[in-house]
């Protein structure tokens, strides 16, 4: 598939109501880089599992993520995998 690289979002939503985490989660389904997308309890509201090419792809991403949610998302923080262990 040419996607090598693994990167988990945290999330903040700029608030819960039912209406902005479903708005949320149907943009997150629709979104090819995303593998995976959990509502998590903590301080972040969604983790996202991406499945990239490169950082290129990444940067690309959160651009796009930002400009099309950004009345929901307040916030992201971003791991990326160095090294899958299991």
């Amino acid at each position: 598939m040419g996607r090598g690289l693994t990167v988990l979002v945290e999330l903040d939503i700029q608030n819960e109501h039912r209406h902005t985490l479903d708005a949320f989660q149907t943009w997150a389904v629709k979104a090819p880089e995303v593998q995976a997308c959990w509502y998590v309890t903590g301080d972040m509201d969604y983790v996202l599992q991406l499945a990239l090419r490169d950082l290129d792809e990444y940067n690309d991403f959160i651009d796009r993520m930002m400009r099309e949610q950004q009345g929901l998302v307040r916030k992201y923080k971003s791991l990326i995998a160095l090294k899958v262990v299991k």
